[in-house]
């Protein structure tokens, strides 16, 4: 990956708008493999993995022309938002998960964290295209886990949203005592 020169400026309702519909696209793709609720999306980014928790996922680039995300297989993944190809993917993470990604806002410069004790920060130094070794292997372990994690948890997110439900009418009825 080559990644020259400033990013623009724009407006931070722009931006902010922008950011927000690639979290919402993300989370879709991922939610909607088994579980899904009719949602269309504009692109869809495949390879990573996002079963555990919700991965950052960000725009990339003096245009914005990548979309990078996370991932609970501990991997950074990079695609060309155009094209939705995997342009570069990279190990963040030993302890198995990047969750936080925030690329700088002018410089090519993206930092990232996940369950080890560090923040990384990553720029682009490659003179030449990087090869995406060992990217197959990845996608298919990915794409595994993602499926034996979906038969052994059919029910997590009914099990997470009725906790929820659970706790926010334990805290309505405790507030009504009062």
């Amino acid at each position: 990956m080559t990644t020259t020169g400033l990013r623009r400026r724009c407006s931070s309702e722009h931006a902010v708008s922008q950011l927000l519909c690639a979290h919402l696209r993300m989370l879709t793709l991922e939610c909607s493999q088994h579980h899904s609720d009719g949602a269309q999306y504009v692109k869809r980014y495949k390879g990573h993995r996002n079963n555990a928790t919700v991965k950052g996922v960000n725009f990339y680039g003096p245009k914005s022309e990548f979309v990078v995300s996370g991932s609970d297989c501990g991997h950074i993944f990079l695609w060309e938002k155009s094209s939705c190809q995997i342009v570069q993917f990279m190990e963040g993470d030993k302890g198995g998960v990047v969750n936080c990604l925030e690329p700088h806002p002018h410089l090519p410069v993206l930092a990232t964290s996940g369950l080890d004790h560090d923040v990384k920060i990553w720029a682009p130094t490659a003179e030449a295209s990087t090869e995406l070794t060992g990217l197959k292997d990845v996608i298919k372990k990915n794409k595994r886990e993602r499926d034996e994690d979906s038969l052994h948890h059919t029910d997590l997110f009914d099990s997470h949203m009725l906790w929820f439900l659970m706790h926010h009418l334990r805290q309505r009825h405790h507030h009504r005592r009062w």
